[in-house]
C-alpha cells in the first residue's frame, strides 16, 4: 500500500507554531476578529432598514390595493368577527399587525365587483363592499380612519392611524348612471375603475375618479366612438 495515501493525524494548531508566540497571537486575534467582521458587514443593511423605518414615520407609505373586503365577503359572509384582523390572518393578504410592521400609513381598500355581476346586482355588491370598509373603520377606530383628501391622509397619519381610502374596482357597478356615480362618490370611493375582465364594453360609462388636493373630482366616460369625455363631479 502506498504510504502517501494513508491518512495522517493532523497535529494541533499550537504544535505547528512552536517557539513562535507572535504567530500564535496573530492567529488568535484573527479568530476573535472574524465574528466582528461578519457583524460589521451586516451593519449597512441594518442602517438602511433603520433609515427606512424613520422615513415611514415621517411620510405616509400608501398601499394601493387591499382585497380584505372581498376576502371577508368570500370567506366570512361579511362578518368582521369571523375574520378579525386584530389577530394574525395568514390565509388572507392582511391583518393589522402586518400593516403596522410594514409601516403602512395609508391604505386603499378595494371594492371589487366581478364582471359576471351586472345591473342592480353589481350596484348592490358595490354598496355591500363599501359598507364592509365603513364597518371595519368603526370596529377598529384606533387603527383606521376614512380619508377623502390628501389633507385627510396627512392629518390621520399624524394621529398614528392608517388613513383609509376606498377604490371601486369595476366601473360597471354604477350601472350606466351618473347619479349612482355621484352617490358612490359621497360614500368615499375614488378612484372608480375598470377591472379588465370583460365587465366594460364600448358605450358603458367606465368611471375613473381622480382626486387632487382641494380640487374637484373628474369622471371619464368611454363612449362608443372611443373618445374619453371628462365631466366634473361637484
Amino acid at each position: 500500500m502506498r504510504r502517501d495515501i494513508i491518512p495522517q493525524r493532523v497535529p494541533p494548531i499550537r504544535s505547528q507554531l512552536p517557539g513562535n508566540p507572535s504567530m500564535l497571537r496573530r492567529f488568535t486575534l484573527a479568530t476573535l476578529l472574524l465574528p466582528m467582521t461578519v457583524l460589521s458587514q451586516q451593519g449597512p443593511d441594518t442602517a438602511l432598514l433603520d433609515k427606512a423605518r424613520a422615513l415611514h414615520k415621517q411620510v405616509p407609505l400608501i398601499d394601493g390595493h387591499n382585497d380584505y373586503p372581498w376576502a371577508l365577503r368570500e370567506n366570512a359572509a361579511r362578518d368582521l368577527d369571523k375574520l378579525d384582523i386584530t389577530k394574525p390572518q395568514p390565509t388572507i393578504m392582511t391583518d393589522i399587525a402586518r400593516l403596522r410592521a410594514g409601516g403602512v400609513g395609508g391604505q386603499f381598500w378595494s371594492v371589487y365587483v366581478p364582471a359576471d355581476l351586472a345591473g342592480q346586482a353589481a350596484v348592490t355588491a358595490a354598496l355591500e363592499q363599501i359598507d364592509i370598509v365603513h364597518r371595519m373603520m368603526r370596529k377598529y377606530p384606533e387603527t383606521f380612519e376614512l380619508a377623502l383628501t390628501a389633507d385627510d391622509v396627512e392629518r390621520i397619519f399624524k394621529k398614528g392611524k392608517i388613513a383609509s381610502l376606498i377604490g371601486m374596482e369595476g366601473g360597471h357597478a354604477i350601472d350606466n348612471s351618473l347619479g349612482a356615480l355621484r352617490m358612490f362618490h359621497r360614500l368615499g370611493p375614488a378612484p372608480v375603475g375598470g377591472i379588465g375582465t370583460g365587465g366594460e364594453k364600448p358605450g358603458e360609462r367606465v368611471a375613473r375618479i381622480r382626486g387632487a388636493r382641494k380640487t374637484p373630482y373628474h369622471f371619464t366616460q368611454l363612449c362608443e366612438s372611443g373618445f374619453i369625455v371628462a365631466l366634473r363631479i361637484e
